[in-house]
């Protein structure tokens, strides 16, 4: 057990500048979140027989976000893993076993850090953790170091001034608190308030506070003025104040003695706090019944995270900068000389030169600056070993992951929004995708299920698959759920073809599962990977074989800033689509058209398409209905459905910055963004998803074709 050192009873950066703190509070927030990954998968590595090193990984994992914390004011949150670090330090020094329970706590534990971690990032109060702290105690209760009330006898009473005061302390004096014990030292409450006459018999309550501030560290003091009379009723001359203080000290007996010649008639109440007392006080026996945890497979609230930069990206844009440097002091001198009357052919030529050297260096800065961003894969299937374990073991099944490419890089914008997902995925993949140990046994496989996540790089994007070995999907019983449902009629469903079922599968609602349970059945799930997939400007499919398992395939861009997109106009707005979402364009003539229930229409890879004027939909001013004659027209595919917009013109595609935009200015949803064009004109970029919506709101109220 480590020597005990004094705890901090007051938040160590209180005194830095506001920006300062909030840096430090940012990049331990940063560091703490890759920290609690490395502690959960030391202890995952202990779950399947890890040696020594996985438990001085969680241990070194654990000191180092206690300490961090401490250091940067987050006292909740280093007093929680404190008690972590002292379990596992009873692991590292043969004092406990590490039982299935006790496994099970450090993981609820690690949970509960995470929660903290997660309040800590927003500025919220510390959550109640006591469930887990409970958990941890009784599964390490025999180890030297950590206390459970249920081991030890009865403690002793306690006044209820002590009650009292104790109740009302902040978090963060409660965790001050918590640190001291677990350093080695005691809490003494000392509450006194000296008699009326005590000035005329030469006492001084302000000297018996320094007093007892001298034998240790204050984790809180008030002053008492419930006495205190009304100012017109005010004599100074009388003594009406009293101290109430709560001291960490190593010496009990020397904190008594500073209030030893106090007189008899004075007010004094002296309670010694050891760790039990303590665990009574603030860890009542039914807070375990109520107390929430988060559990490793549920989304972690947002958080401010920082990005590591390696020092050779940051020189190479430092001598990138500098080379534009000179290319634009190229171009202040080719100025000059226009206006000295330099030959307008040798300008031309200088200028060609010039500007073709800053093209090529924009494009350099450009894939430097993007490099920035990116990080690997593994950022965003960190939770999945957790969600592996924790779905297995509650479905009763056998399940082992396997990730591969997890080292592709995307931004990390990229990477942030599709972890949940891929959780989403995995869970699915588990509760409805492979079989029970039973059932695989009698199929001829291995009792043990398989879920794959791949990621790699094709093209200009990135394709993470999520597959599965189980038994597949029935596409008959998707169909019959879609028209139970309402998702298709059945006259729809008994044409469609095994690919269009298999896609019923992210329709929203849809559910195939014979039972609700908090991990499917509740028909969400496949709709929001959908969702969030195309909100990226991603796709997603699915492909199943019965007997053999599932594979979903998401393919994403690997940056959300830079997007290609065709860009189209209506009258003189120019509109940038990304071009993920383009099928096709055509010139479509009247004899082309056709009519989807009374509504225009057009056919797309054979199958009809409703015709929509983008304008229209968009409620542009200037917007005409369709017309006689040719139409321009860009077929756009969102969540599963097809529409061939009608504009005025198309314009070559290109790479676009966007620059988001909020509020009433998406056009509800359908635009998210906007670019400046090389001739100064501003671009909206339209969302697929939310152009879909609202062609289908304009279809809806459209005029019927005559």
């Amino acid at each position: 057990m480590p020597a005990p050192t004094p705890p901090r009873s007051a938040d160590p950066t209180a005194s830095l500048p506001p920006e300062v703190r909030a840096r430090m509070r940012e990049t331990f927030l940063d560091e703490a979140s890759t920290l609690v990954v490395e502690l959960e998968e030391a202890l995952l590595r202990l779950e399947r027989g890890g040696d020594s090193s996985a438990v001085d990984g969680a241990f070194r994992a654990a000191h180092t976000i206690k300490g961090s914390a401490a250091s940067v004011g987050f006292l909740a949150v280093a007093a929680f893993v404190h008690e972590v670090e002292f379990a596992l330090e009873a692991l590292r020094a043969g004092r406990a076993e590490l039982t299935p329970v006790a496994l099970e706590a450090l993981l609820v534990s690690v949970d509960a850090a995470g929660t903290l971690l997660d309040a800590a990032a927003i500025g919220a109060e510390a959550p109640d953790v006591s469930e887990a702290l409970t958990r941890l105690r009784r599964a390490f209760g025999g180890a030297n170091g950590m206390r459970t009330a249920v081991d030890h006898a009865a403690p002793k009473p306690v006044a209820d001034a002590t009650r009292a005061l104790v109740a009302a302390l902040p978090a963060e004096r409660r965790a001050a608190a918590a640190i001291a014990l677990d350093d080695g030292l005691t809490l003494v409450h000392a509450r006194f308030r000296l008699p009326p006459d005590a000035f005329e018999r030469g006492l001084d309550p302000l000297v018996l506070l320094l007093a007892l501030a001298e034998e240790g560290v204050m984790i809180h003091s008030e002053a008492l003025l419930d006495g205190l009379p009304a100012l017109a009723a005010l004599d100074p001359m009388r003594c009406h104040l009293g101290f109430a203080v709560l001291l960490a000290t190593a010496d009990t007996e020397e904190a008594r003695a500073a209030l030893e010649f106090v007189p008899a008639d004075a007010e004094v109440v002296i309670d010694v706090l050891d760790a039990d007392a303590w665990h009574t006080l603030t860890v009542p026996a039914a807070a375990a019944a109520t107390a929430p945890t988060r559990r490793g497979d549920e989304p972690r609230a947002a958080t401010v995270r920082g990005l590591r930069v390696r020092q050779e990206r940051v020189d190479g844009l430092i001598e990138l900068v500098g080379e534009l440097v000179t290319a634009r002091n190229a171009l202040l001198h080719l100025q000059r000389q226009v206006d000295e009357g330099l030959d307008g052919a040798e300008v031309a030529r200088r200028l060609k030169t010039t500007s073709g050297a800053i093209n090529r260096m924009v494009g350099q800065l450009q894939s430097d600056v993007l490099g920035l961003r990116m990080v690997p894969m593994r950022t965003a299937m960190e939770r999945l070993p957790r969600v592996i374990r924790d779905v297995a073991a509650q479905r009763e099944k056998l399940v082992a992951l396997a990730v591969i490419g997890d080292d592709t890089e995307v931004d990390r914008a990229v990477a942030d929004a599709i972890a949940d997902p891929l959780v989403h995925l995995v869970r699915n993949a588990i509760d409805h995708g492979v079989e029970s140990p039973q059932a695989r046994l009698a199929a001829g496989k291995a009792p043990e299920a398989r879920v794959t996540v791949t990621a790699r790089r094709e093209a200009h994007g990135v394709v993470v698959e999520v597959r599965d070995d189980g038994d597949g999907i029935d596409a008959a019983r998707v169909r019959a759920a879609a028209v139970a449902r309402g998702v298709v009629d059945q006259a729809t469903a008994d044409r469609m073809s095994e690919a269009e079922s298999l896609a019923l599968v992210f329709a929203a609602g849809l559910s195939t599962a014979t039972e609700v349970s908090d991990i499917s059945g509740r028909g969400v799930g496949m709709d929001a990977v959908r969702s969030s997939v195309e909100r990226m400007g991603g796709t997603v499919a699915v492909a199943s074989v019965r007997g053999e398992g599932t594979s979903v395939r998401i393919e994403l861009p690997t940056t959300l800033s830079i997007v290609r997109a065709l860009f189209v106009r209506v009258g003189v707005q120019a509109f940038a689509i990304p071009l993920e979402a383009v099928r096709e364009t055509a010139l479509l003539a009247r004899d082309d058209r056709a009519s989807l229930m009374g509504r225009p229409a057009t056919l797309s890879d054979g199958a009809v398409t409703a015709v929509v004027p983008l304008g229209e939909a968009l409620r542009l001013p200037a917007s005409s209905p369709l017309q006689e004659g040719e139409w321009h027209a860009v077929v756009v595919q969102s969540a599963g459905t097809r529409i061939a917009f009608v504009v005025d013109a198309l314009d070559p595609p290109q790479e676009i910055m966007v620059k988001p935009l909020a509020g009433s200015l998406t056009a509800g949803g359908a635009i998210a963004g906007a670019s400046v064009m090389g001739d100064g004109r501003v671009a909206l970029v339209l969302d697929p998803a939310g152009l879909a919506a609202l062609a289908a709101d304009w279809t809806a109220g459209s005029r019927r074709v005559a």
